[in-house]
């Protein structure tokens, strides 16, 4: 998100600042932590970066809280203190592709902070490197990284009805076929079970978090297997944990050896 405010920004200025406060947090904090080996080497100053971190997220968080708050009012069109299916529609719109925008910049700013920090562990092992493959390497990332997020933009769009619909029932928590002001600061805090909720209606999960919840559901699945005894279920249950790790493990390998055969 660059300093000129695009058409969609200016349509949704709150969330906007939403998006920015949090923008400019994961900088500062990419910032402070520096040399990750330092880190590793040092932990009393690593206990200090920990606690200013903390205080950091918590000053996000009410931040965040003011614009989720002001944002809602900034939708509520007709001034009745909700919104109604055709306000939600455009809220929903508006979040999505701000937090596109905002994943995309955040994941560029992360890929050069990853260059730099790769760069200055291998002087420090006296492995040298190629800046030359460095800099091919944070390109195709650069690239993968805008490619992946208009895909995603464009799947939105084409089942914009749907995953909006999804989206209200996942925050219309009291079910009256309106979103109240609380619903809608709750699903707006990242942290927050209604965040992910609705991140997940609006197809917004990056991989991580996707894997995150595939297993969350897996242990609720066998707690109620074990209550019942199902044994052939728990271990075929077990049995595609084990898969989706391995897919998890060969994917960080394959990650790995991108970036060792470019350095």
């Amino acid at each position: 998100m660059g300093n000129s405010l695009s058409p969609l920004q200016k349509e949704a200025p709150q969330l906007t600042k939403y998006f920015k406060h949090q923008a400019k947090f994961h900088k500062d904090v990419a910032g402070m932590v520096g040399n990750p080996m330092e880190l590793m080497t040092n932990p009393a100053k690593a206990q200090k970066l920990a606690e200013k971190m903390q205080r950091m997220q918590k000053a996000l968080d009410d931040k965040l809280t003011v614009k989720a708050r002001k944002s809602f009012k900034h939708h509520d069109v007709d001034d009745s203190g909700e919104l109604d299916e055709a306000e939600s529609q455009i809220f929903f719109e508006h979040y999505t592709r701000l937090y596109l925008e905002y994943t995309k910049d955040n994941g560029v700013e992360a890929a050069k902070t990853e260059s730099v920090q790769l760069m200055q562990v291998a002087k420090l092992m006296g492995e040298g490197g190629s800046s030359e493959g460095n800099k091919k390497r944070l390109e195709e990332q650069v690239n993968k990284i805008k490619k992946e997020i208009e895909a995603q933009c464009e799947e939105y769009l084409q089942d914009k009805e749907a995953r909006n619909k999804k989206a209200f029932a996942v925050i219309d928590v009291n079910g009256d076929g309106k979103l109240q002001e609380q619903e809608v600061v709750d699903a707006l805090t990242p942290g927050h079970a209604k965040n992910m909720d609705l991140r997940e209606a609006l197809g917004l999960l990056s991989k991580q978090e996707k894997l995150q919840r595939k297993m969350q559901e897996s242990a609720r699945k066998k707690q109620v297997m074990r209550a019942n005894g199902d044994v052939e279920g728990l271990k075929k249950l077990e049995e595609e944990e084990l898969e989706l790790a391995g897919n998890q493990m060969d994917d960080a390998l394959e990650q790995m050896e991108q970036g060792c055969a470019q350095q």
